[in-house]
């Protein structure tokens, strides 16, 4: 039967009339942003704090979170000029101004070199990544290509998979696969440390000698992944096995294997990805991590914390410059490095205060230029950066290196080229020194070489001390007492520090 024209449209005004009287579904809530996060995570750690009986350290002044920041972040010490226009703000919202720097440090060059350099030294070692840098091609070497992918903001998971199975010939993963020749047994116990925490490596011989999970047949199931052939034999047992993850997951026949390493790595299931990403970016702004970064199988200190940061950076899609951005909007990363010495060990335990660390090389040399002005002679910083890296990185491969300094490596500070050349005054002096000699007072002069070098003001103490001394003294006598100054603040505790 056929409905009459108007009854037809009787019923569709009805019918749109209970439509807009339904109910609609709220909608969906925004996700979090980076402060929110950085807000939860603040009182899961006062919680602990609290439960562990432990006071945090005060919050640090503002120079010295500015120093932090840029240390962490661009892997130099400010500019200058920066601390300057820092310091001779009206005093206001001290977290908004923290904000900002936070996340105009995230967005610049140095942000992506400091990070690209970080994860190359865990990927290929500290000696090939420092013999990058003269590399006659540079933009095709491994820090390079990091470089750009954390600058575009690449999901990290995205540029993982590229590492591991990568589908150009040239650049980056190229120099990663060449670092390693063939050598399927160590680029697979790379791989697993760098982005599992699973220190795999220990089982290519043997049964894992410290966990009881992890056997021989382990390491050669994921060795396999990698291996120009299906099968791999097993050193020893006169067995051969497929390419098989740790969780029992094989391939399908005639997939690409590297490939399929690469999605089994950073599958959303694979809790140990984000987990061994979140803890090393913890420890590498903390000085300490959640537990040890190349063993993951032990339970870590926090585990609410961790677990907190761990849904977050899965959540944004793998995005390391968010995850950046929440840890260093924490309270925790502002708290200051000092207070009394019978706290320190149960407030550090605990992220509740801030650790003193060394300069890692790369810092050093970076600051040391900055604050010297080589960085503005690209010849001179070229062949100075040799010398002193063979000096403070040696041999060193990793960033073992980085805990203490040597007493052939502190002499060398003292005393070497880098900064004896560059502190040099007179007609022939160093741009650094003519410009600080050039202004008006004793007064200016001295602040601009504090807060070149270490980044604030010098006290009234100083001041005072620094009259007195230049007290009687000729215009070439103060001119090597400013030189003297310069040097002896590069080698002190509070330059060669992250504090």
């Amino acid at each position: 039967m056929v409905t009459p024209p108007r009854l037809a449209s009787l019923l569709l005004l009805a019918v749109a009339a209970a439509a807009a009287l339904a109910p609609r579904p709220a909608p969906a809530a925004p996700p979090p942003t980076a402060l929110e996060v950085a807000r939860e995570v603040d009182a899961l750690l006062e919680r602990v704090w609290k439960e562990a009986g432990v006071a945090p350290a005060p919050p640090s002044d503002e120079a010295t979170l500015l120093r932090r920041l840029s240390l962490d972040l661009e892997g130099v010490i400010p500019e200058e000029r920066t601390v300057a226009a820092v310091l001779s703000q009206p005093r206001g919202d001290a977290a908004a101004r923290r904000t900002t720097w936070i996340r105009g440090l995230l967005h610049g060059q140095g942000y992506a070199r400091t990070m690209a350099g970080r994860w190359a030294n865990e990927l290929i070692g500290r000696r090939a990544v420092l013999a990058s840098l003269d590399a006659p091609e540079p933009e095709q070497t491994l820090v390079a290509w990091l470089s750009r992918q954390v600058a575009a903001g690449t999901r990290w998971d995205a540029v993982v998979r590229d590492l591991v199975a990568p589908g150009q010939e040239r650049g980056g993963p190229a120099e990663y696969r060449a670092r390693y020749g063939g050598r399927v047994a160590e680029v697979t116990g790379n791989l697993m440390r760098v982005f599992q925490g699973v220190s795999l490596q220990c089982a290519e011989c043997h049964d894992h000698p410290y966990d009881e999970a992890i056997t021989q047949r382990d390491f050669w199931g994921v060795a396999a992944f990698l291996a120009p052939g299906a099968q791999v034999a097993i050193p020893g047992l006169g067995e051969r096995v497929g390419a098989r993850f740790l969780g029992g997951e094989a391939p399908a026949p005639g997939a690409d294997r590297p490939r399929e390493l690469a999605r089994l790595l950073t599958a959303p299931g694979n809790p140990g990805f984000a987990r061994a990403t979140v803890n090393r970016v913890w420890a590498a702004f903390f000085g300490g991590a959640f537990q040890d970064p190349d063993d993951l199988t032990q339970r870590p200190r926090l585990p609410e914390v961790l677990e907190r940061l761990e849904r977050d950076f899965v959540a944004s899609g793998h995005d390391l410059r968010r995850l950046c951005e929440v840890i260093l909007s924490t309270r925790a990363y502002g708290l200051a490095a000092s207070g009394p010495a019978a706290q320190k060990a149960a407030q550090q335990a605990v992220f509740a205060r801030a650790r003193l660390r060394p300069l890692s090389p790369e810092q050093l040399w970076a600051s040391l230029a900055r604050a010297t002005g080589i960085e503005e002679d690209p010849d001179a910083l070229r062949a100075r950066r040799r010398e002193f890296f063979r000096t403070f990185a040696g041999e060193a491969a990793d960033d073992a290196a980085d805990d203490a300094h040597t007493i052939t490596q502190a002499l060398s500070l003292l005393n070497g080229p880098v900064t004896n050349s560059v502190l040099r005054v007179g007609a022939d002096g160093s741009p650094v020194m003519n410009r600080v000699l050039g202004l008006g007072t004793l007064d200016e002069q001295v602040a601009s070489i504090y807060l070149r070098t270490v980044g604030r003001p010098p006290t009234r103490a100083e001041r005072q001390a620094l009259r007195e001394a230049s007290g009687g003294l000729s215009s070439d006598g103060r001119a090597q007492l400013l030189a003297d100054l310069c040097w002896a603040l590069l080698n002190s505790s509070e330059f060669v520090t992250n504090h």
